[in-house]
């Protein structure tokens, strides 16, 4: 009998308590589960209600997803695409110094790979500090009594300051007894299929070039086949 587990009364609990204006970077051929298309009703991007250095890509690219270059280009070197995609982003991003952002040596894709960090995607916010509706400052320095000092601009007052600071996920502490499993980091050796571990399973759990939720998908179909091959060879 196949068990699932969800923490909450309802399914994507964590989804649906966010902001009504949130909407999927995936768009919507990319994003849906298995078996389950979303409707093509539904617009390219689906919203909520349907379902240091900084690297930000275009949603789109010459009026194409960009999920869709890389699942189109998934097979060559990452050198190789960020080299052959670099002008065409720099064209439709826009020079991101003149904002006053910084940005890391490595392309989109060595990022992935290598630090497993996925850059952002632009959904509107590039123009809204372009127009002025939100200020780009340096790192922190301090913060003061009323506000922040920054390391290369001077300190000004705030009423709330959020600290988007983010996660590393460590599993091991999850399953402390389960050897050859997780690498250095905490992270599976192994996702979307068998690991040393009869009977154990990691889905969606590497960043992926070609789209968090497709790869989901794609990995959530594998297990379900070699959890069905398991019982039938009991």
């Amino acid at each position: 009998m196949a068990c699932a587990l969800e923490k909450a009364a309802t399914v994507a609990s964590v989804w649906r308590g966010h902001y009504d204006r949130l909407h999927l970077h995936t768009d919507r051929g990319h994003s849906s589960l298995p078996g389950m298309p979303m409707p093509r009703g539904y617009p390219r991007y689906p919203s909520r209600a349907q379902v240091g250095p900084v690297q930000i890509l275009p949603r789109e690219l010459l009026g194409l997803p960009i999920l869709t270059w890389a699942i189109a280009q998934a097979r060559l070197p990452a050198r190789l695409a960020d080299f052959i995609n670099a002008p065409a982003i720099r064209l439709a991003v826009g020079s991101l110094k003149k904002l006053g952002l910084k940005t890391p040596a490595k392309g989109p894709r060595r990022m992935i790979e290598e630090d497993h960090r996925v850059p952002l995607l632009d959904v509107g916010t590039l123009a809204r500090i372009r127009d002025g509706s939100i200020a780009v400052r340096g790192g922190i320095k301090r913060f003061t009594p009323d506000g922040v000092a920054f390391v290369d601009s001077p300190a000004e007052p705030f009423d709330d300051v959020i600290l988007a600071t983010g996660f590393r996920p460590d599993l091991r502490a999850l399953l402390p007894d389960v050897g050859g499993v997780f690498d250095e980091r905490g992270m599976p050796l192994a996702t979307g299929q068998a690991t040393q571990e009869p009977g154990l399973f990691f889905c969606g759990l590497v960043a992926s070039p070609t789209g968090q939720l497709r790869e989901i998908g794609l990995e959530a179909v594998r297990i379900a086949q070699l959890a069905a091959g398991i019982r039938a060879s009991r």
